[in-house]
């Protein structure tokens, strides 16, 4: 039963985190305190008047901004620390808008690739219930007319025609059952599949890659040090485990002592030979910082190309497979009627 439970913690929807962010920094900007912006913000928003209240609270007990954030345990860590970080160095305003930055481009690509998915599966749902329905419907109607007029379906044609029933509507349980997995947030279970799901999707592992590298370049230019930036990183990439990968510095002490050891980042190699010749020559002429902002928007360039890619032979594969249903459909009506014409003549 546990795996029909609700997640007690609440995850924060990354358009919330951007809005939330923009709130802060707007209110920096214009010389208010974060206090009052958040009070503010606690009247305005309904669904999350409790957290913002449980912050304001925090702050009034003579707590920072980031301590507040980190003691609701709503937050991701790696955002606390950058919040920290910018609280400490008295450029909070800078932090605040390079989150919402963060966070506004995070939401917009996920809603690209959530409605892309959506789209797809919407889809492939309408093919495959209009060649259900051929299959399952308009078929038998046309073999009970031709069996009153004393023939019928070769059984080659009705044996496929019952394949093609029972595949489409496996289909069709396998694309409600994706739906539902993709709506589903709340559930451990829902959250198990989408995970194993991730670490098969190339635009995934891409995604990771971008957000890991973009997060380690807020980091280094916020001022953190390269270890605690990689575990921030490491975080926001969505990977899990710890591994040598962790520390960059390893990474290019294994380079130096194996040639071949150069793509030991992380789980199965997290980043190509090229990648690490950039971080390697980066560290070397210490300007990291911008070679990893560098690196995340190759890896947005290569998630906006697997993204293309898939979409471009999926559209093509589906009108192919409606096609082809419709066309056995018709050739099993034809067929009959084609036996009965040439014994007219």
């Amino acid at each position: 039963m546990r795996y029909f439970e609700k997640k007690n913690r609440k995850k924060m929807d990354v358009e919330w985190l951007a809005d939330f962010c923009l709130q802060v920094f707007l209110s920096l900007k214009a010389r208010v305190l974060i206090l009052d912006g958040i009070e503010e913000m606690a009247r305005e928003d309904g669904e999350e008047k409790e957290l913002l209240n449980q912050i304001c609270g925090e702050m009034r007990e003579g707590k920072l901004f980031y301590a507040a954030l980190n003691q609701t345990k709503a937050f991701p860590s790696w955002m606390v620390s950058m919040v920290g970080a910018g609280e400490k160095k008295g450029n909070l305003r800078e932090r605040m808008g390079e989150l919402a930055d963060f966070y506004r481009e995070e939401a917009v690509r996920r809603r690209q690739i959530s409605e892309d998915l959506t789209a797809s599966l919407e889809m492939a749902g309408m093919l495959l219930i209009v060649l259900f329905v051929l299959f399952t419907k308009v078929l038998p109607v046309f073999g009970q007319v031709y069996a009153q007029m004393g023939m019928g379906l070769p059984w080659v044609l009705q044996a496929a025609a019952r394949v093609g029933g029972l595949c489409c509507g496996s289909g069709l349980i396998l694309v409600i059952s994706a739906w539902m997995i993709l709506s589903s947030s709340e559930y451990p279970w829902a959250e198990r599949i989408k995970r194993w799901g991730r670490k098969k999707s190339r635009i995934w592992m891409a995604e990771s890659g971008r957000r890991f590298a973009l997060v380690l370049h807020l980091a280094l230019k916020s001022g953190l040090e390269l270890g605690k930036g990689m575990e921030l990183a490491w975080e926001a990439g969505g990977w899990k485990g710890k591994t040598e990968a962790e520390d960059l510095k390893t990474c290019m002490q294994e380079r130096k002592r194996q040639e071949g050891s150069l793509d030991v980042t992380g789980e199965a190699g997290r980043f190509g030979r090229f990648h690490l010749l950039m971080i390697q020559g980066g560290m070397e002429r210490g300007d990291l910082e911008t070679v990893m902002g560098e690196i995340a928007k190759d890896y947005e360039q290569q998630a906006e190309r697997l993204r293309r890619q898939l979409f471009v032979w999926l559209e093509p594969v589906m009108a192919g497979i409606l096609t082809g249903g419709t066309g056995f459909v018709l050739l099993c009506v034809l067929l009959p009627l084609a036996g009965v014409v040439a014994g007219m003549g």
